[in-house]
């Protein structure tokens, strides 16, 4: 799982970093913040570039900062997707792709399916339920092109 950004300061960095910490992930999920504010509220992109900029002062460099970004939501459309890809490797962060499954008895998983059909398949991150085969098509282009930028980078 990746740390909460809001809760990185100088000072817990500076820890970090002393301790030995090799790698640090960071979850964003995205940098669409409309969506942050439907769906969870987590992190403000102000947040999350002082934490970066706190993690990089006290000595962590690029190789050792990544982040997650949510694929498969619904409510993410593709473009945010790659901007978001886009906005992690200007910042000199190693993005990861994180594929939404919904969790059986959630909220996100009442959403896209009645509380009767609890089939495993439906939480099966591999098949991105609730959202359309185009879109299943555009998502499978979004990780090639994430795929190329992380190995060009």
């Amino acid at each position: 799982n990746g740390l909460h950004p809001r809760f990185i300061t100088q000072q817990l960095s500076d820890k970090m970093y002393t301790a030995g910490f090799k790698t640090i992930y960071l979850s964003l999920e995205t940098i669409d913040f409309n969506i942050h504010r439907k769906i969870d509220n987590k992190v403000q992109i102000e947040e999350f570039i002082q934490a970066v900029q706190y993690l990089k002062k006290s000595g962590f460099n690029r190789t050792q900062l990544h982040a997650y970004l949510l694929i498969g939501l619904p409510e993410i459309d593709i473009e945010s997707i790659r901007q978001s890809i886009d906005f992690l490797n200007e910042q000199g962060i190693i993005s990861h792709l994180a594929e939404y499954s919904p969790i059986p008895f959630t909220q996100g998983y009442q959403k896209l399916f009645s509380t009767d059909s609890i089939d495993p398949l439906y939480h099966n991150n591999a098949i991105f339920p609730g959202v359309s085969q185009q879109t299943r098509d555009k998502l499978m282009a979004i990780k090639v092109y994430h795929s190329r930028l992380r190995h060009t980078s």
